[in-house]
C-alpha cells in the first residue's frame, strides 16, 4: 500500500528513507556473485535476475544450485537478505498467462481454448489456437494447455527464431456451474485455486505464484528505475 494510505490506517507509523546507493550495491553484488553460475545473468529490477543455465551443467541440479546460491548469498552479502529463486523454463509466459486467468476468475469464468500469438522481430507473426474437452481455470492448466499448443504447432524452424512479443488468450469462456469431472477432482483444484487468489488479494499480486513468476511484482519508492 502507498505510505499515506498506510499512516491512515496505522497513524503512529515510522517511515524509513530509501537508500539507494545501498540497494545499488547489494544488486552489484548479487550480479557479481550469479556470474559464477551462468555467462547470462539478466538484471530484470533493482532486486530481481534471470539466468540462463548452461546446457548440460555437471554435478548440480538447478535444485542443488537454487540452494548453494541462497547459501553464499547469506554467507557473502547479508544473512539480513531474504531471497526467493524459482526455476523454469520460461519466465514471460508463466506469467502473461497467470494475469488473464486471474481476471478470467475473478469475473467468474473457465476457458475451453487458448490461443498465443508470437510477433517476431522481423515484423512477422505466428498464432494458432485449440480447444480442449475440460473448461480450464487455474494456472498450471492453462500454461500446460498453451504450451502443448506451442509444442504441437511450432516447426522447429520458426523455434529458432527470436521472438519480440508474446499475446495469450482465453477462449470460449463460460461460467463455473460446479460440473464435476470424472478424471480431475475439480473441488479440489477449485479451492486451491481461490484459496491462493483469496491470499494474493490480500497481501498483494504475486504474494504466492509460481516459480517462473518469483520477484515478478513490487515496487520501490526510489529515483531507481524499477524494471528494464
Amino acid at each position: 500500500m502507498t505510505l499515506s494510505a498506510g499512516r491512515t490506517l496505522c497513524p503512529w507509523l515510522i517511515a524509513r528513507a530509501a537508500d539507494p546507493p545501498k540497494y545499488r550495491q547489494v544488486h552489484s553484488e548479487l550480479a557479481t556473485l550469479l556470474q559464477d553460475y551462468s555467462p547470462h545473468v539478466i538484471s530484470k529490477s533493482i532486486d530481481e535476475f534471470c539466468l540462463i543455465l548452461p546446457v548440460g551443467v555437471r554435478h548440480a541440479s538447478p535444485a542443488v544450485i537454487s540452494t548453494q546460491i541462497k547459501s553464499r548469498i547469506k554467507s557473502e552479502i547479508g544473512d539480513y537478505l531474504r531471497v526467493s529463486i524459482g526455476v523454469s523454463t520460461n519466465q514471460i509466459l508463466a506469467k502473461l498467462v497467470a494475469k488473464a486467468t486471474r481476471r478470467m476468475r475473478s469475473a467468474g469464468y473457465s476457458a475451453s481454448g487458448v490461443h498465443l500469438a508470437l510477433r517476431y522481430g522481423d515484423g512477422t507473426a505466428w498464432h494458432a489456437g485449440h480447444n480442449t474437452p475440460n473448461l480450464l481455470f487455474d494456472d498450471v492448466s492453462l500454461l500446460a494447455s498453451v504450451l502443448n499448443l506451442y509444442n504441437d504447432r511450432v516447426t522447429t524452424k520458426l523455434a529458432e527464431r527470436s521472438v519480440k512479443k508474446i499475446a495469450f488468450t482465453c477462449l470460449g469462456l463460460a461460467k463455473q456451474d460446479g460440473q464435476l469431472s470424472v478424471f480431475t477432482d475439480i473441488v479440489k483444484q477449485n479451492s486451491l485455486t481461490t484459496a491462493l487468489d483469496a491470499l494474493n488479494s490480500k497481501w498483494g499480486e504475486y504474494s504466492i505464484s509460481y516459480g517462473s513468476m518469483l520477484g515478478s511484482a513490487g515496487h520501490i519508492h526510489d529515483a531507481i528505475a524499477f524494471g528494464k
